[in-house]
């Protein structure tokens, strides 16, 4: 919806599904997708986001940030 928005999603090893999140407005939005992890990334990739893991190693979510266009 917003598209400077920063997404982070995350999911268990070997899941089936993951969760994705935004914060928007001081607000918190979560949903599961029936996507694994890889899945996840790819189609963030694809959809125009760099994602990466955050500087604290012990956070284990990916961040997607929109790639300048």
């Amino acid at each position: 919806q917003a598209p400077a928005t920063i997404y982070t999603f995350d999911s268990e090893r070997d899941s089936d599904h993951s969760e994705i999140c935004r914060q928007e407005k001081g607000q918190k939005q979560c949903k599961e997708i029936s996507l694994n992890s890889k899945e996840m990334f790819r189609a963030m990739q694809d959809n125009g986001f760099f994602c990466s893991l955050p500087i604290d190693p012990g956070q284990t979510h990916m961040e997607c940030r929109p790639i300048p266009k």
